[in-house]
């Protein structure tokens, strides 16, 4: 038992491994950060890097494997089963008090 990615379990039961998903009434944000070190030795090279994973052809291999994907342009009628609840951008400010009342779902 364990919190995972569920389009991972599902992928491995696909492919015939004895798991399930019991899935919480919720689900947890999962970013996608991509940057960039002050001093890189190439940092055009990283700029293209970092252009390219973000370009419609890399997001969609990065589908195919199974992730979920950061573009909006790329379809991901799976996520459907889930209730998406938008993004409160007054969180950061409130972590520590929401990482307690979290804590308690899970002792």
């Amino acid at each position: 038992m364990g919190f995972v990615y569920d389009n991972q379990v599902l992928r491995f039961k696909k492919e015939g491994a004895p798991l399930g998903v019991a899935p919480l009434p919720f689900v947890t944000k999962n970013m996608h950060p991509l940057g960039l070190a002050a001093a890189a030795p190439h940092p055009n090279a990283g700029k293209l890097f970092i252009d390219y994973m973000l370009s419609r052809e890399a997001q969609t291999l990065m589908k195919a494997l199974g992730r979920v994907v950061s573009r909006s342009d790329i379809s991901q009628d799976e996520l459907g089963r889930f209730k998406l609840i938008a993004d409160d951008v007054t969180l950061a400010d409130r972590i520590n008090p929401l990482m307690e009342e979290y804590k308690k779902y899970f002792q």
